[in-house]
């Protein structure tokens, strides 16, 4: 699905552009008109009207600028100021056209720029044709009311071929217009039919992944904005329904789970042209990933509050027989949500499976080519590098690597190839996290982090409840507080910014041959 920019903020982007060069240009041609007009020039009896005019028209641009660049006015409120802009620009450059009197053999003088304004609009801001009509029959009757301005100072009378002259230009721009509306609010319109999907309007893009882009949307009733995940799977045949069913396996796991700290879903579905979507909330936060790379690593008792979050929504998946498969940094969210910060949000189902790939929930089997590593490999366990086979104890060990990165800013194992990498995951002992911790870790964690990243499953924690148990009796005796995310948010404004929704984009699936064992 190729979805272009949104019609109607494109028209206001357009328009405050012209609004900029109108704040200069006619300074420029002020200038130029007090240096080369000579003493005596009939531009000499109407100049404060001549300067008058260009110090409105640049007030005018400069205000109308501003109003159009306020996000709480409605594109379509600022498209009808946009309409007005014209009519009064029609009227300012009018009035300085005929200042200067028309000699009795000027004839056609010049192309008249209210006919040049009222075309430009058209093309400018997509419209329903009978209002840009209305428009710009306002803006052509702004040529006479100009003259009749130039009479009203004394100026002579044009002949009866110059207002001619002076009339058809606009006349005629008006039918142009007009014509030209149909065209280019036709095309608005297909690209306006082409960003919805359902009720959501598609209004910028977020982000984009391997196989899809991230958006975000509004609905047509609700004020609550929301994230479109789109997918466009590349090929054709087994690999096309590959990447169709691992997307709408993702839309199902995360619509199965209820957890407040997995990201919501509130619709899904495919588009005419059978691009399949879904909705989920949009939050306004940073991903663990980023957090560490712009900010360092947590201290122990942050660390340990993000975790027994992770673990809550971790818990229900596994409840319902689904592995995660894929728990990263870049897929825990950390934001802010109602009132309350560092509320962590686990994102990106795509590669969930059900436990010992049994029948579960109606997930059925996994879609995973043969001979691919599933995953993101920094974060993987052994069993998945060798086999694939997984129960939730593989979403355990990802989890003791994604505390070793918070707590140390460095990757369990960090081997120059995929291979190297799936190695040590396989064979190497991880160096104990206190040796690389910036602050002083409780040993009752950095003992819970290696037991997350033992080789064996069955030497790891039993369950993620476990985990979280264990998470809470260390918190207790390190607690983190709101008080404590507030300051940290405070210094630190940069990483508390605009929601990192990218972190939403689609990820890919890793293929390589598996290493031997």
């Amino acid at each position: 699905m190729v979805v272009g920019g949104d019609p109607k903020r494109e028209a206001v982007r357009r328009l405050r552009i012209l609004c900029t060069f109108s704040s200069v240009a006619p300074l420029i041609g002020m200038v130029l008109m007090i240096i080369f007009t000579p003493e005596g020039s009939p531009i000499r009896v109407s100049r404060e009207l001549y300067l008058a005019s260009i110090v409105g028209i640049v007030a005018l641009s400069i205000a109308v600028n501003h109003v159009l660049g306020r996000q709480d006015i409605p594109l379509a409120r600022r498209l009808d100021i946009g309409f007005g802009y014209q009519v009064m620009g029609a009227l300012g450059v009018a009035t300085m056209r005929h200042i200067v009197p028309w000699a009795p053999g000027d004839g056609f003088r010049e192309v008249s720029p209210v006919a040049i304004l009222i075309v430009l609009f058209a093309a400018l801001i997509p419209n329903v044709p009978r209002r840009t009509f209305f428009a710009s029959l306002c803006a052509a009757a702004m040529e006479p009311v100009g003259l009749g301005i130039s009479l009203a100072m004394g100026n002579p009378t044009p002949s009866p071929a110059q207002i001619f002259a002076i009339c058809i230009g606009p006349l005629a721009a008006v039918g142009a217009a007009t014509i030209i509306s149909q065209v280019v609010y036709g095309l608005a319109q297909d690209v306006e039919a082409a960003r919805r999907l359902g009720s959501y309007r598609l209004v910028s893009k977020l982000g984009a992944g391997g196989m899809g882009e991230v958006w975000r949307a509004e609905h047509d009733l609700l004020a609550r904005p929301a994230a479109v995940k789109l997918i466009q799977p590349k090929g054709d045949g087994d690999g096309k329904t590959s990447d169709l069913s691992r997307f709408e396996r993702e839309a199902q796991a995360t619509a199965l789970l209820q957890s407040p700290h997995t990201v919501q879903l509130y619709d899904f579905g495919s588009s005419d042209d059978g691009t399949f979507y879904y909705v989920m909330e949009l939050l306004d936060g940073v991903d663990l990933e980023q957090l560490v790379r712009e900010t360092g690593p947590l201290p122990p008792a942050r660390a340990v509050h993000v975790l027994v979050q992770v673990c809550k929504s971790l818990g229900e998946a596994h409840a319902h027989g689904l592995v995660h498969r894929d728990v990263k940094p870049a897929n825990v969210l950390l934001c802010r949500y109602g009132r309350e910060l560092d509320f962590a949000k686990v994102l990106d189902f795509g590669l969930v499976k059900p436990a010992h790939d049994k029948d579960k929930q109606g997930f059925g089997a996994t879609v995973t080519a043969a001979n691919a590593i599933v995953g993101t490999p920094a974060y993987m366990a052994p069993e998945m590098v060798l086999s694939g086979e997984v129960d939730p104890r593989a979403d355990l060990y990802s989890l003791g690597c994604v505390a070793y990165w918070l707590l140390t800013g460095r990757l369990v194992f960090e081997g120059d190839s995929l291979v190297k990498l799936a190695v040590q995951h396989l064979h190497d002992a991880p160096r104990p996290p206190s040796e690389l911790c910036d602050h002083e870790l409780p040993p009752a964690l950095e003992q819970l982090i290696l037991d997350c990243l033992a080789k064996d499953p069955a030497q790891r924690p039993a369950s993620v409840e476990e985990v979280e148990r264990r998470l809470l009796v260390i918190a207790a005796a390190c607690p983190w507080s709101q008080d404590d995310a507030r300051a940290f948010w405070d210094a630190h404004p940069l990483a508390a910014g605009p929601a990192t929704e990218a972190a939403l984009a689609p990820t890919v699936e890793a293929a390589s041959p598996r290493p031997a064992a």
